[in-house]
């Protein structure tokens, strides 16, 4: 599996939780951290965005995270086949995916809107530097989570031509559970619910 971001944060996670039945990520890209929850849940629901702005792209400058000079993209050229450095591929997300049959792969935007009965002791959401899209997942996820569950998120600076309608400071006062920042990288809060 191809992985843009550390396993620490997951790690770190994994040993704060009292219960490791279900695991969901948001931002699947091509299942690195997929790969690493599958063998450490019983299940894995993990969504994928068909959504092509929301897609990263390697090779092009389209999509959310995918304008030239961050540095993913370099790391992801080392890490992925040749083929794939180029658009976002779903047949490759569905190659590596298979390979694990306690994960179901779920193409879809998050949060989702049609009726979703799962809960989980940990979700991973690494979709965004947006403080409203961080907003929008925190209010929705967080209704999902089992008791002394854990929401992992990525919560990126925004650069210095992002425009957003509410700052990082004001989403993270309108967190209504105890939340913190991963000790080795202030890029990751993990909430505790």
């Amino acid at each position: 599996m191809a992985r843009m971001c550390s396993l620490n944060p997951i790690e770190y996670s994994l040993s704060k939780l009292s219960s490791v039945h279900t695991a969901i990520e948001v931002g699947t890209y091509y299942g690195g951290w997929t790969s690493f929850f599958a063998k450490h849940f019983n299940q894995v629901i993990s969504f994928q965005s068909p959504d092509t702005n929301k897609l990263n792209h390697v090779g092009v400058s389209t999509g959310e995270f995918s304008e030239e000079g961050l540095k993913w993209k370099e790391l992801m050229k080392q890490r992925l086949p040749i083929e794939y450095q180029d658009l976002y591929s779903f047949d490759y997300l569905a190659e590596l995916v298979s390979n694990y049959p306690n994960v179901m792969q779920i193409l879809h935007t998050s949060p989702p809107n049609v009726s979703f009965p799962y809960t989980f002791d940990l979700c991973t959401i690494d979709i965004s530097r947006d403080p409203k899209e961080h907003l929008k997942q925190y209010s929705y996820w967080k209704n999902k989570g089992n008791n002394n569950s854990i929401i992992l998120m990525g919560i990126y600076q925004p650069r210095e031509y992002d425009n957003f309608s509410i700052t990082q400071k004001q989403f993270l006062n309108s967190i209504e559970h105890n939340w913190y920042f991963y000790p080795q990288d202030n890029r990751y809060i993990l909430i505790e619910l």
